[in-house]
């Protein structure tokens, strides 16, 4: 039995005992390992807000790792996402443009991408749009 099979037992217990602090370092120990299972509770973790902050677009990650090993439980939490972005797209006005800003725009380089995809997927599940992403898209650039 791999050890993270052991870590894995060892978290769920922990989890099943609403000790969630010492379940989530054990659930992601396991999950950077390749536990599907672990992954699957990693993602709900960040999701519901157990690991501290809620964090949809890292759940989406972890959910669609577990998925792609073919976790049952996490390709339905990725359906039921899905789902609630359509179901706010569908009730969003139009996109509004952010007002002009005295700064020249310069092109992104791939870090910068990549640092953005998660806010990317955020603004989808939330609606975020036009000023506050602005100014998350400035800070991203100038770190």
């Amino acid at each position: 039995m791999p050890i993270y099979d052991n870590l894995y037992d060892c978290a769920f217990s922990c989890h099943n005992a609403k000790q969630y602090s010492q379940a989530y370092p054990l659930f992601r120990r396991a999950a950077e390992r390749g536990h599907a299972g672990a992954q699957n509770m990693v993602g709900r973790y960040l999701e519901e807000g157990w690991a501290g902050t809620r964090d949809v677009a890292a759940a989406i990650g972890w959910y669609r790792k577990a998925a792609a090993q073919g976790h049952a439980a996490a390709k339905e939490a990725l359906d039921r996402l899905e789902e609630q972005k359509n179901a706010s797209e569908q009730q969003m006005p139009p996109q509004q443009t952010a007002a002009p800003t005295d700064t020249p725009s310069t092109p992104q380089k791939d870090s910068e991408k990549e640092l953005m995809q998660p806010l990317d997927e955020l603004d989808a599940l939330t609606g975020l749009r036009g000023a506050k992403r602005t100014i998350h898209r400035r800070v991203a650039s100038e770190n």
